[in-house]
């Protein structure tokens, strides 16, 4: 994926949860769903709060991802990210690699330190693109400020 842009709406509800997620003590897991263009490139419209959560986890259940796929499926839309938080400053885990929302090559995850009481900011965020077989591949910092893009609220003319 080349570029990812993101509304600002759904940015903003994104580390407003994680933010809420973490003062409680507990992960929290977003999905950005949106549409991938032909050239190259996505574009996140919605984000949905996912999963139970615990202190060191988060997962989807089995109705949760059949409500997830019915609802991407009449909406004509993608998973194109998981955002979560994670304590202090660690990067993916072992279940964060073995168990993603999705197995589509190109998927991004990305770990947003600290529980999101910092809210998110994505150089200092780990991200992750997968690759294919459970293998994924860390963004360096470069592509971390050039593959992400938060579109502004709106335009005043």
């Amino acid at each position: 994926m080349n570029l990812l842009s993101i509304t600002n709406h759904v940015f903003a509800e994104t580390e407003r949860f994680l933010r809420r997620r973490g003062q409680s003590g507990k992960e929290g897991l977003v999905l950005w769903v949106g549409q991938k263009h032909n050239v190259g490139g996505a574009c996140v419209l919605a984000a949905i709060k996912a999963g139970d959560s615990w202190p060191d986890g988060v997962r989807l259940g089995f109705r949760q991802m059949m409500k997830l796929t019915q609802f991407l499926t009449s909406h004509n839309l993608v998973l194109l990210a998981q955002v979560h938080n994670h304590p202090d400053n660690i990067p993916h885990s072992l279940g964060d690699n073995d168990n993603p929302a999705s197995h589509e090559v190109d998927y991004i995850s990305i770990v947003v330190p600290d529980m999101g009481l910092r809210g998110i900011d994505i150089p200092k965020c780990f991200i992750y693109e997968y690759q294919s077989r459970l293998r994924w591949r860390e963004f360096t910092e470069e592509e971390k400020t050039q593959q992400f893009k938060i579109l502004p609220k709106g335009l005043r003319l």
